[in-house]
């Protein structure tokens, strides 16, 4: 058959004649069309629920997307709500019916992930240390969960105690938290040998900062 919808009409004959026509109405139905662009980010953060959709496709009855490996979210309408994974690749489309599927539509992603950051801790000065991120740009330094105005060099050098945080954020995606507890010696101590005063491990440090006074309990 070809594409054409149309009537289908039949008359029985013999020597006398032709009965009367009898006709039935038939529709054709076609595999639907390619769907439009897709709309929707094509820059996202690793983790982030983004929505996608296209424009309905006439004589759809369902729709197939197909996201990157290790992401989340299923639909069956023209949008669809999806989870990121790490992965990049192609998100696509197609518009099904009785008849089949259509040309799939695709729509290249780009997934950014932004890695937790290193902290390291200079003890040169244990009265004032210095804190070293790994990432060049991008920094953000937090002093017990809250930033520090103006602290977003690669490097910070605190005057206080406390739980020092440290987040990166390269094109609006953020890395998870680093952690480095400090501790700051101050005052004075009467100790025989000044020079052996303090030792403090590991260095570089993450999470946790061991000070260890001669002669006193560091518990």
């Amino acid at each position: 058959p070809s594409a054409m919808s149309g009537d289908i009409s039949v008359t029985a004959n013999n020597g006398c004649g032709s009965s009367p026509t009898q006709t039935l109405v038939v529709t054709v139905n076609s595999i639907p069309a390619q769907p439009g662009a897709i709309s929707g980010n094509i820059a996202i953060c690793s983790g982030s629920l983004n929505t996608y959709s296209i424009t309905a496709v006439s004589g759809t009855t369902s729709y197939t997307w197909t996201m990157p490996g290790g992401w989340t979210g299923t639909s069956t309408t023209n949008s669809i709500n999806a989870t990121a994974s790490a992965a990049s690749g192609n998100i696509s489309i197609t518009a099904n019916n009785g008849c089949g599927s259509s040309t799939p539509r695709i729509l290249a992603i780009t997934t950014i992930t932004v890695v937790k950051p290193i902290v390291s801790v200079d003890n040169t000065n244990p009265g004032s240390p210095t804190l070293t991120s790994s990432s060049n740009t991008g920094n953000q330094w937090y002093l017990n969960g809250n930033p520090i105005p103006g602290a977003t060099a690669k490097t910070h050098t605190v005057s206080s105690k406390g739980s020092y945080q440290l987040k990166v954020t390269i094109d609006n995606c953020a890395s998870e938290l680093s952690e480095a507890k400090v501790f700051i010696i101050t005052g004075d101590l009467e100790q025989a040998n000044r020079s052996e005063l303090a030792t403090l491990y590991p260095n570089p440090v993450e999470n946790r900062l061991v000070v260890r006074l001669n002669g006193f309990d560091p518990s």
